[in-house]
């Protein structure tokens, strides 16, 4: 935190007197705030932080720069009513490709956020939950029209045979789950599946040892948040936005895998890597 910011949050406090938040980007042009991952790396993170050490600030937000998630910004973080003075204050976004963050500093803005939406930091007991996570394909945010995967139901299928027993597999659309839902889902995930999409940014109400899985052409957003946060990620390479996943190659990454694998039978993942099999390898002649 800057200086300047921790003096003017200091004298807003000391007086009462509300703080005009504006958010800045991490870096000029790199997404707005009215998109999810952005909503939570630039702006709710942020300003947990903010909030965490200045925990008796009246802050004012430009909720028209967060779209339909200043709904989130109403509920769970209720603004004072205007006043004639405000001290403008700029919270700087943390996007993890652009700002190193520590892990610690992520720690505190997650466990701000529990303390906010009035949820357990521990997942609920017996619970032994595997997420994975499909696109909305209507309404509002309609994200299959971006990215989807075409054998959906068939992954799923695979999927389910293979668990471990007494874990379960729950395919869900975040886009039809209120926050504080998806919230707690990812706090009692051990393992989540899912292409890459802005709802892999859940992962930091995850627990600190549970793996993700994200499936789609490389994109570096999630790797960098895995890495600030000391999480197992692994990226499953698709050939599109729209693919139909080879069963057989992703049964083969799971089991090349021992944190993954230790969640599926050993003996259906290796039948089921039997499909789809790798084109054999070419002797080049020169």
């Amino acid at each position: 935190m800057k200086p300047s910011v921790f003096l003017k949050a200091c004298v807003a406090q000391w007086f009462g007197i509300p703080c005009q938040i504006r958010w800045v980007r991490a870096k000029k042009k790199a997404g707005n705030t009215n998109h999810y991952y952005h909503f939570i790396v630039d702006a709710w993170v942020p300003l947990a932080l903010f909030l965490q050490r200045f925990p008796g600030a009246k802050c004012l937000l430009p909720k028209t720069e967060l779209g339909n998630f200043s709904q989130i910004v109403d509920k769970w973080l209720p603004q004072p009513s205007q006043h004639r003075w405000a001290i403008r204050i700029a919270i700087r976004g943390l996007n993890p490709k652009f700002v190193k963050t520590t892990a610690e500093q992520w720690k505190t803005a997650r466990d701000w956020t529990f303390e906010r939406l009035n949820l357990s930091l521990e997942p609920r007991k017996f619970c032994k939950l595997i997420l994975l996570i499909d696109r909305a394909d209507e309404g509002q945010d309609r994200g299959a029209e971006r990215r989807s995967i075409s054998n959906m139901d068939q992954l799923e299928a695979v999927l389910k045979s293979a668990l471990q027993d007494g874990l379960e597999l729950r395919r869900v659309d975040l886009a039809r789950l209120p926050w504080r839902e998806q919230v707690m889902l990812f706090r009692d995930a051990q393992l989540v599946l899912g292409q890459h999409g802005a709802g892999l940014v859940n992962m930091l109400w995850m627990q600190n040892d549970a793996p993700v899985v994200e499936i789609g052409n490389f994109r570096s957003h999630f790797v960098h948040l895995a890495q600030q946060t000391n999480r197992p990620h692994f990226c499953f390479e698709a050939v599109s936005d729209h693919p139909q996943l080879s069963l057989g190659a992703f049964a083969r990454f799971l089991k090349g895998k021992p944190s993954l694998a230790s969640f599926f039978k050993n003996d259906i993942l290796e039948a089921t890597s039997f499909q789809d099999p790798p084109p054999p390898e070419r002797n080049l002649v020169v």
